[in-house]
């Protein structure tokens, strides 16, 4: 009865807030966890949830992800305001939950903060993970790159769902075998471009295997720590690639991945990646490469 009642407050005060025109952002989401932090525990999920997490990329590669299921005819629950730590998507969830705690959708789709990623799916169901890079952007929240990693690294032991990850950032493709027993373990990679460089223009954080500690080597760099490599010594970093991006024109803002030509909105590397991960999720549900094709021909990063 308890969590009844914090959901039925969480209403009442939504419907107030929206009366005085706010959004909220994580705001009942901070209550209801202070009341009760295993709130995750009640709420019903029959749809699949599908989570992206990164330093770089996340905001629009969940909102590129509810774009393309929506177009799909789906109906989506998302947290696309960007309120990406527990208390923002228990936000978001509390505003579409029934009292009981049923969630409504088809799909569920959250950005999540990195760190947040063991909090929030310790209690919460969780079918698909999207990994894209890891970057130092935020070492004033996360503390160093290496135990953020080691965190995700650690919860991703005992899952056995999908997990999607960048297969050019070697501390995104390690987490591939943190569970030896998971099979669902889908690599994505994007060809090299033509202004990718044979050395390394920026600090970066893939510099040596993380299982023998030897230097990596790289064929190429696509920008920062990013790119083809692998260790001389025990041969990290040749993965089966699930979907590679083949083609790369930004100029005409174009790319290939299986038979199918995207043209996009965007003309940088970066978020050809991100619209690559988009691709490798959706696919994982079947949904038609022409409605995916034309979703992502119109996908702005204002979508929702």
């Amino acid at each position: 009865m308890k969590n009844f009642f914090i959901i039925l407050i969480m209403k009442i005060l939504n419907i107030g807030l929206k009366i005085c025109g706010k959004h909220g952002g994580n705001f009942l989401g901070k209550i209801a966890y202070k009341w009760n932090p295993e709130i995750f525990k009640y709420f019903k999920v029959t749809s699949p949830v599908i989570a992206v997490t990164a330093t770089n990329g996340k905001t629009m590669t969940n909102n590129a992800i509810g774009y393309v299921l929506k177009t799909a005819g789906k109906k989506v629950v998302s947290n696309t305001e960007g309120n990406n730590m527990e208390t923002g998507i228990l936000s978001t969830i509390l505003k579409n939950c029934t009292l009981t705690g049923k969630i409504k959708a088809d799909y569920l789709v959250f950005e999540i903060d990195e760190g947040y990623v063991p909090v929030v799916f310790k209690d919460f169901p969780l079918n698909t993970l999207v990994v894209l890079d890891f970057f130092r952007d935020q070492l004033d929240r996360n503390g160093e790159v290496e135990s953020l990693i080691l965190k995700i690294n650690k919860f991703l032991k005992t899952y056995s769902g999908n997990l999607v990850l960048n297969a050019d950032d070697p501390n995104v493709a390690r987490l591939g075998l943190a569970n030896p027993d998971n099979h669902n373990i889908y690599y994505f990679s994007v060809q090299k471009y033509d202004f990718a460089t044979t050395f390394q223009k920026e600090a970066g954080e893939g510099k040596f295997c993380p299982f023998c500690k030897t230097k990596l080597e790289y064929e190429y760099y696509q920008y920062s720590h990013i790119g083809k490599f692998k260790c001389p010594n025990c041969g990290y970093g040749d993965n089966p690639i699930y979907k590679l991006a083949t083609n790369i024109d930004l100029k005409n803002r174009s790319f290939n991945v299986d038979d199918v030509t995207y043209k996009i909105r965007f003309n940088s590397i970066y978020n050809i990646y991100n619209l690559v991960a988009v691709i490798s999720c959706v696919s994982l549900y079947n949904i038609d490469k022409e409605i995916v094709k034309d979703a992502l021909s119109k996908f702005v990063l204002n979508n929702r």
